[in-house]
């Protein structure tokens, strides 16, 4: 759900809730169950990293291994099924491959059929039997063939700023002829206001105010000034943006953009309450929070300005 858009995360960062996002929902409900299906199975296919729900983070391309791992793990289930009551090296591989979020989302679309043991207090999913289905075994050779065997329709999602929807919609459409329609996630807009942040390093915390027309060094060096650091390292942002993967902007020195000098503060994609993180000096990695506390349209500042200290800050250098 929320790497569709269709919920969102609120409230503060140590008490955080997943909340359906109205507007989305609105344009949900006007799609037919055909849209719906597809919507979902793109979203788990196109935009269902693992890292939204705290498992291993892919590295090699923006879109997650999903497809692949579906792919090889069909390539284990031979025609009669897959026993897995009774072997507990089979048991112990599904965690990894396809791994428990992707076997339970292949059995909800219908492309494997489980026959489930008899739950046990403590023993987790009880799996005896999977097969797969003609729809799962129809589905992966199409999408396949039509897309994910074509490296250039690949690299054409790894060029887009944003991935859109109705990606999948020209392979499967022919054979779904209902989906016609597709759903829509509002575009974040800059907003205007100081941003004031609260900064922590351990026990130690500065509160910063910062224009929301500045750009994300100010905050960088606002940062290191507060604890009396020297500027001479490089230095990353972090943070999870509205369908829950992690976006990163980089030292305008580093290869891959975005950069810091770049992004403004007020297009972050921020909510109140949610916490970024600021990475100092690779080496000696200072890591710090870096909290959206509120947005007050009416303080004019015209330079990040720090409100109020907290701890003394530590010696950079330990020599």
């Amino acid at each position: 759900m929320r790497a569709s858009g269709l919920t969102c995360i609120e409230g503060a960062a140590k008490k955080p809730l997943l909340v359906v996002d109205d507007a989305v929902y609105q344009v949900w409900e006007g799609l037919n169950p055909t849209e719906r299906y597809c919507t979902l199975l793109e979203t788990w296919l196109l935009r269902g990293h693992p890292e939204i729900i705290g498992e291993r983070r892919g590295f090699l391309f923006r879109i997650p291994d999903t497809f692949r791992e579906w792919q090889w793990f069909f390539l284990r289930i031979p025609d009669g099924g897959l026993s897995v009551a009774g072997d507990e090296g089979v048991k112990d591989s599904l965690r990894y491959w396809p791994d428990w979020h992707n076997l339970g989302l292949l059995e909800l679309f219908g492309l494997i059929s489980v026959q489930h043991g008899p739950p046990e207090p403590g023993k987790g999913w009880r799996i005896e039997w999977i097969e797969r289905t003609p729809l799962g075994d129809a589905l992966l050779a199409l999408l396949q063939a039509r897309f994910f065997g074509d490296i250039d329709n690949i690299l054409e999602l790894e060029s887009e700023e944003k991935m859109p929807f109705g990606v999948l919609q020209p392979a499967l459409q022919p054979y779904l002829p209902e989906w016609k329609n597709n759903l829509s996630v509002p575009e974040w807009a800059f907003r205007e206001g100081t941003h004031v942040f609260k900064v922590s390093l351990g026990r130690i915390w500065r509160r910063i105010a910062i224009p929301a027309d500045q750009t994300l060094d100010a905050p960088a060096s606002a940062i290191l000034n507060a604890v009396e650091f020297d500027h001479d390292h490089l230095y990353k942002f972090s943070y999870q943006n509205r369908f829950g993967v992690l976006e990163r902007v980089n030292h305008p020195y580093m290869d891959e953009g975005p950069w810091t000098d770049e992004v403004l503060i007020g297009d972050l994609p921020l909510r109140v309450g949610q916490t970024m993180t600021y990475v100092f000096d690779f080496g000696d990695w200072w890591e710090f929070d870096v909290t959206l506390e509120r947005v007050d349209p009416d303080m004019a500042i015209e330079r990040p300005v720090v409100l109020e200290k907290h701890g003394k800050p530590p010696a950079q250098y330990g020599w």
